[in-house]
């Protein structure tokens, strides 16, 4: 999978977050009626309790029409140098 443009770990490798920039449509609370959503994408450092580090894809859903927060998702990302490669096998 191609790499995002501007996206660095802090090793200086890409990372990926799988369903970046897909722009759903959803039920809206607010609205009562299904939209098209916000996607906002943050990268976040984490600590296991073991004292490893990691990055944590964090991506927050908003609705277009009103701006109401939806939903969020977090997905874990490879760090460089663990298991070998940062790019995942399909």
């Amino acid at each position: 999978m191609p790499a995002l443009s501007g996206e660095r770990s802090a090793a200086n490798e890409p990372v990926e977050c799988r369903g970046e920039g897909q722009m759903g449509r959803e039920y809206c609370p607010h609205c009562r009626e299904v939209c098209n959503m916000r996607v906002t994408v943050a990268y976040r450092r984490t600590s296991g309790p073991g004292g490893e580090t990691g990055t944590t894809c964090v991506k927050t859903f908003h609705c277009e029409r009103c701006g109401q927060f939806v939903r969020s998702e977090e997905a874990a990302q490879p760090e460089a140098g663990e298991g070998g490669s940062s790019e995942s096998a399909v």
